[in-house]
């Protein structure tokens, strides 16, 4: 990934950014719902209803976390951007939907998984793809060694935390492969008769060669044609369905807006404040505003005058933990927390190295291939020089050199760590491009 010349001469150029002013809103827009409570919304531990089956808020998170911790350790990863960690959260509601629905499928139907059938599919003749594609069980060479898996399971009992990583793998191979047998029982179950199958293969194949004479209306004279009001009329009862209209309305009306009263205020605002001292006291800010407020978390920097000016003049000269609120802004109620204050770069240089990728397995194959030339470099080989044999965009000829840049000028996960990192710094990122 890149490697990252920082401008040396920071004077007039580091701007203290605050990262995280956690933007706690609450929008009043209908301030007299009682869903709109922020103390209700608080409280309300079950985040939906699948099928009549309702969903804790801790389920959910569970599985969010079970997500996030998979994908790192599948990856190799100790971090995770925006972008794929908005992917890991959509990916666990819908594991939660297909566990809910699919799971009365398959059991009104007795689909399962035994356990000698699991341990083939992990160790076996007929290994799952999804094992074969996890990066520790590869050789040097990024083929698949099924003595590292097994060498890897042995040694579970000696790691908890592993071995409850293992399982929650283990459980998404028996999902896979119960929605598999699934998939082939709705598959052969389908019988298409062989004159359906005939005609479809005629239209998509058959062919004829026409030939016609075309006679256009603009070439007969206007005095050769003669009609009246009969012949009108008598096209018009001929075509009538053509000129059908649907009915139409005419509707008053009366709009009754729902504003808030001061009493309503007043409630929100005691609400907001009852949730300021927990807000100060925790250290888990952004699964705290995701759980309480209508606005998710902003993990962004700020520079001065980029916030409201109530909180520029009053969170750039304040001290980590400072709070401030309820405040009213438009038609929100707000409480922000200074998170962390931090002197940054206006600009970085860095070079890459682009493995473009669209599909999931495109991005497994780019991330594994990302990987290993990271190891080179990392081992003295040169980055320029490997540039321009991997590189798949245009930088590659300048040995992956981007020149000076902002932070606001890339896709944010790449920038994001170009900014935040040291000098010299490797990274694996993706973005919507691929991996770099």
């Amino acid at each position: 990934m890149a490697v990252l010349q920082k401008i040396r001469n920071r004077a007039g150029i580091l701007i203290s950014l605050i990262i995280g002013i956690a933007l706690f809103a609450f929008v009043l827009s209908d301030m007299l719902s009682p869903r709109k409570s922020a103390v209700c919304k608080r409280h309300e531990l079950i985040v939906g209803n699948i099928d009549g089956e309702p969903v804790p808020y801790q389920y959910y998170q569970e599985k969010i976390d079970q997500a996030i911790e998979n994908y790192k350790n599948r990856s190799k990863q100790k971090e995770i951007d925006e972008r794929t960690s908005d992917g890991l959260v959509e990916q666990a509601w819908e594991y939660i939907v297909n566990e809910i629905l699919m799971g009365k499928e398959y059991e009104e139907l007795g689909i399962d998984v035994t356990d000698l059938e699991l341990l083939d599919m992990v160790r076996g003749r007929n290994i799952d793809p999804m094992v074969m594609q996890v990066p520790i069980f590869q050789d040097e060479n990024g083929a698949f060694d099924k003595n590292r898996v097994i060498k890897y399971i042995s040694g579970l009992e000696n790691d908890p935390e592993q071995e409850k990583i293992w399982a929650s793998f283990e459980d998404d191979l028996i999902r896979n492969r119960k929605y598999i047998k699934y998939h082939e029982l709705l598959k052969k179950g389908y019988y298409i008769p062989s004159f359906i199958a005939k005609q479809n293969y005629l239209e998509k194949n058959y062919k004829t060669a026409i030939t016609f004479v075309t006679k256009r209306y603009g070439s007969i004279p206007d005095s050769l044609i003669a009609f009246n009001d009969d012949d009108l009329n008598d096209y018009y009862d001929k075509n009538i369905e053509n000129y059908k209209r649907e009915a139409s309305r005419d509707i008053e009306y009366v709009v009754f807006e729902i504003i808030p009263s001061e009493k309503d205020i007043q409630t929100i605002e005691k609400e907001l404040s009852s949730l300021k001292e927990e807000f100060a006291r925790t250290e888990e800010d952004a699964q705290f505003v995701n759980m309480n407020s209508e606005e998710p978390f902003d993990n962004n920097y700020f520079k001065r005058e980029e916030l409201p000016k109530l909180l520029d003049s009053l969170l750039f000269d304040s001290t980590k933990g400072t709070m401030l609120g309820p405040y009213r802004e438009g038609e929100a109620f707000k409480i922000s927390k200074l998170c962390e204050a931090r002197d940054l770069p206006d600009t970085v240089r860095a070079r890459h190295i682009l493995f473009k990728a669209k599909t999931q397995d495109e991005y497994i194959k780019s991330k594994a291939l990302a990987d290993s030339i990271k190891t080179l470099i990392e081992n003295g080989a040169n980055f320029a020089e490997l540039a321009f044999k991997f590189g798949t965009d245009a930088t590659r000829d300048k040995g992956g050199d981007l020149g000076w840049f902002k932070k606001q000028d890339m896709v944010q996960p790449f920038g994001d760590t170009c900014i935040l990192s040291p000098v010299g710094h490797l990274s694996v990122v993706f973005t919507e491009f691929g991996v770099h």
